[in-house]
């Protein structure tokens, strides 16, 4: 049952834009104080490489699990969680003594968080919002990263410049409470409390072979992508970066195999054969 339009209705949209706008500003806060980091945690040039990256290939490797957790808790707990856990993550970078700390602590809570807050941000939307609403609704989710793109090195390097780069987490961290506390106004998903159960098989394959892929592609700049660019990092003389790349696919290609089966099985699945079709 859809509501008519009011512009209460777009208030809940307003938070789920800033939920966006967080997640783009995160990760480009972390690329422009690649040399604050160097300096004040005395870290190397591919350890800050590292922590870089280690957002991306946790949040793609469990985005998949985390949507499939949305239908089962709720989309709106979905995204208070991973809310939470983001407000985690900016803490540990704003506390984080070593550059050890900030990228297995601070980088991988937030691709965690990313992975749960981003797929209940598409799922709120397909559920609040219908046909042209959700058109727009996705729009201005686009139009959000945009400007987070555009806004976020101003800001930032702002930060950077007067205050430092821990308040530059901080200020991301006091952001994701906001988006916490306003979470309220978001009304809670009918299917909230789907009666499913959680595919662990799929799950293993999808996150193995999103990390494997993801990981062999961020890793093509440090290891080439068909000659390596250290001989002693190599295998049979190529690079190590498309055996894992094809490593990765054959076992996605696994997942698909098993959830075509157990969505025979049961009904449902990390990932309907619907979505495939279209």
């Amino acid at each position: 049952m859809t509501t008519n339009p009011t512009p209460t209705n777009w208030l809940p949209l307003v938070v789920l834009c800033c939920a966006q706008f967080l997640a783009s500003a995160d990760n480009v806060t972390l690329s422009i104080a690649t040399q604050a980091l160097m300096n004040d945690l005395h870290a190397t040039l591919g350890q800050v490489s590292t922590a870089n990256t280690m957002y991306p290939l946790i949040a793609g490797t469990f985005m998949v699990a985390g949507g499939m957790l949305g239908c089962i808790w709720g989309w709106r707990m979905l995204f208070r969680i991973g809310c939470l856990i983001f407000i985690l993550a900016e803490a540990c970078a704003f506390f984080s003594p070593s550059i050890a700390l900030f990228t297995w602590g601070a980088r991988l809570t937030a691709g965690i968080g990313g992975s749960l807050m981003i797929p209940a941000v598409f799922g709120l939307i397909s559920a609040l919002y219908q046909q042209r609403r959700r058109v727009a609704a996705f729009g201005a989710l686009g139009a959000s990263s945009g400007i987070s793109i555009a806004c976020g090195p101003i800001v930032c390097g702002y930060l950077l410049d007067h205050v430092g780069w821990r308040i530059a987490f901080a200020s991301l961290g006091l952001l994701a409470l906001l988006i916490l506390l306003c979470s309220v106004i978001i009304p809670a998903s009918e299917n909230k409390r789907a009666a499913i159960a959680f595919d662990t098989p799929g799950f293993l394959l999808g996150t193995l072979g999103l990390f494997l892929t993801i990981f062999g592609i961020l890793r093509i700049p440090v290891w080439g992508l068909v000659m390596p660019f250290d001989p002693a990092v190599s295998v049979l003389g190529l690079s190590p970066a498309p055996f894992v790349i094809l490593c990765g696919l054959m076992v996605l290609v696994m997942m698909l195999r098993w959830e075509r089966h157990f969505e025979a099985t049961t009904g449902h699945a990390l990932l309907p054969a619907v979505f495939l079709k279209t």
